[in-house]
C-alpha cells in the first residue's frame, strides 16, 4: 500500500508539472488512505473498465471480438442516450486517448513500472487511459525481488492503431522529435535538477 501511495504521489507531481507548463496532458490520480503496512483504502475508479474486462465483454458481443480499436470505437464512439455512432465524440475520445497515453508513457519511463497488462490499464468512458496497481516500479517486484522486464512502457499495435495511426510503433518512435512525450521528457528534465536522466 505505501509502495501505491509513493506512485501516486509521483504522479500527482506529474500532473502540477503538466499544468505549470501548460501540457495538454492527462492523468488520473486516485486517493488511497493506508491503514497499516499491507492494508488500506483505495478509491474506486468508476468511469472506468479494465481493457480486460472489456474485451471480455466483446468476445460475448459478436460484432466486435476482442479487437481493441472496435472496443474502443463501441465503448467511446456512440452517444451515451442514442447509442448511435458519433464521429465528433470518437474524435474527442481518440485526442484524450493520445494525450493520457503519452502522459502514461513517460510516467511508466521514469518511475520504471512494470507489470502493464489489460487488467491494470483502464478505458474512461471518455477514452482517456487510466493505469492502476503499481506493485511493479523502480525495479522492484512483490516480495521485494526485481523485475526483469525491459519494456519501458506498453504500447501495442492495437493502441496505436487507436490512435489513428496504422504506421509501426518504431516509425512513430523515430519522427517522435518534437512531439508530446519528447517535449514532456524535455520539461522533466528541467525540472528535475538533473536528477533524471
Amino acid at each position: 500500500m505505501r509502495q501505491e501511495v509513493f506512485v501516486l504521489q509521483g504522479l500527482k507531481l506529474f500532473q502540477l508539472i503538466f499544468r505549470k507548463h501548460n501540457l495538454d496532458l492527462w492523468m488520473r490520480y486516485y486517493s488511497i488512505v493506508c491503514a497499516g503496512k499491507d492494508c488500506g483504502l483505495l478509491e474506486v475508479v468508476t468511469d472506468a473498465q479494465s481493457l480486460d474486462g472489456l474485451k471480455k465483454k466483446g468476445t460475448k458481443i459478436n460484432d466486435i471480438g476482442t479487437s481493441l480499436p472496435k472496443i474502443f470505437e463501441r465503448a467511446c464512439g456512440r452517444d451515451p442516450i442514442t447509442g448511435e455512432h458519433d464521429p465528433v465524440r470518437l474524435e474527442l475520445a481518440r485526442a484524450n486517448f493520445i494525450t493520457s497515453m503519452a502522459a502514461y508513457s513517460l510516467f511508466c519511463y521514469i518511475f520504471l513500472v512494470k507489470d502493464r497488462h489489460n487488467g491494470n490499464i483502464m478505458l474512461s468512458t471518455e477514452g482517456h487511459v487510466v493505469h492502476i496497481d503499481f506493485g511493479f516500479v523502480l525495479g522492484i517486484a512483490p516480495g521485494n525481488t526485481f523485475s526483469l522486464e525491459t519494456a519501458p512502457f506498453k504500447l501495442t499495435p492495437e493502441m496505436v492503431e487507436i490512435m489513428g495511426q496504422r504506421r509501426t510503433a518504431a516509425r512513430i518512435v523515430d519522427k517522435s522529435n518534437g512531439h508530446r512525450g519528447t517535449r514532456q521528457y524535455d520539461w522533466f528534465q528541467k525540472v528535475s535538477n538533473g536528477i533524471l536522466p
